[in-house]
């Protein structure tokens, strides 16, 4: 495998936002290696909007889980792969109709992972657990790089955002009346897969941090999450703006460039945020396979809040533990927000 220069390769990485975005030096690493080769990358729709504008990347290639399923998606999936002449690819994100429709179109060379039960569709195998999550995943995305003589030494990740979109998130902020000021961006929406703080401890930090006045705050809403941005408005005597989950994701982005931390849970905006360089305080529940060190957001020098007990096999109603995550006060999480920011002057 180290004697052959593909000169098409295919990143496939078909699930989540953050998920994504954790495969970003994947990109780099194989645009560093393979300068001349065309590099593109299977993705859905909805995430397609944080690979835009990436210079490592030369097309996207739309996975659509319900066109592309069953045994008829399947082969229109691998014809679609095959027009484009890929002759590399690597399955950052195991699933089998992805590694069928790679062996159907011809791929030459296919990397995944050796302990599934279709690992018998790659051939080039990696011997790699992730479900101990004994490291992050950023670093599992690179370590499926090992069959390429590929320089995977940066681990640098970087949303690309226009000067455009850098603009309109700036007109945001000042037609909100936030340019200028130290602000904090809270999003208390989470993926249904996730054990969130409680949303009356998101209106309690909320309402202390604007009784204390040295930060502004900006509520983040995710698609669908008009309730429970409802729900801490209608408790606050001074209402914070609110960015709508209407926006694009890019346009999310291009807002959170311009705040000074971002408080959520482990969730999509997190990892935006920190794609753009902007510090996190994130809530993670203390099931291993969701921890920070697997998932926490990266290099942004952010910081994690997890309950005790600190790490579970697996999380359920029955547990006596399951209201865990109301364990974390606000107090606590003021704290965590002066260890990271210090104690700023009040904005004049």
């Amino acid at each position: 495998m180290s004697e052959i220069k593909p000169k098409k390769i295919l990143i496939c990485r078909t699930d989540k936002i953050g998920d994504v975005i954790l495969t970003f030096p994947v990109i780099t690493a194989l645009r560093k290696t393979f300068p001349e080769a065309g590099i593109g990358y299977l993705c859905r729709e909805y995430t397609r909007k944080v690979l835009e504008g990436n210079p490592g990347l030369d097309e996207l290639v739309i996975f659509d889980p319900e066109a592309h399923k069953g045994p008829r998606g399947i082969l229109a999936l691998s014809r679609i792969i095959r027009a484009k002449n890929y002759d590399a690819a690597v399955m950052l994100y195991p699933r089998p109709g992805i590694a069928l429709a790679l062996l159907l179109a011809g791929v030459k060379v296919r990397i995944g992972t050796a302990y599934r039960w279709y690992s018998f569709l790659f051939n080039e195998k990696v011997k790699l657990h992730r479900k101990n999550s004994l490291k992050h995943e950023l670093e599992y995305n690179l370590d499926l790089l090992a069959p390429f003589p590929a320089d995977t030494s940066s681990r640098e990740i970087k949303l690309y955002l226009s000067e455009a979109e850098k603009r309109a998130g700036l007109e945001f902020l000042e037609k909100n009346g936030l340019a200028g000021k130290s602000i904090i961006s809270i999003h208390p929406g989470a993926a249904v897969s996730v054990l969130n703080w409680p949303i009356e401890k998101y209106r309690v930090l909320t309402e202390s941090l604007i009784k204390n006045g040295t930060y502004s705050v900006l509520l983040v809403e995710g698609r669908g999450e008009e309730r429970l941005t409802g729900e801490i408005l209608s408790g606050l005597a001074v209402k914070s703006p609110v960015l709508p989950g209407t926006a694009d994701i890019r346009e999310v982005a291009a807002v959170l460039a311009g705040v000074t931390l971002h408080i959520s849970s482990n969730t999509g905006t997190m990892h935006l945020a920190a794609a753009v360089g902007t510090k996190t305080l994130s809530f993670f529940n203390p099931t291993k396979a969701v921890s920070p060190a697997r998932w926490g957001a990266w290099g942004n020098n952010g910081l994690s809040v997890t309950p005790k007990p600190t790490e579970c096999e697996s999380c359920n109603p029955d547990c006596p533990d399951y209201n865990c995550m109301d364990g974390i006060s606000v107090d606590e999480v003021l704290r965590k927000i002066t260890s990271l920011l210090g104690s700023a002057r009040k904005p004049s």
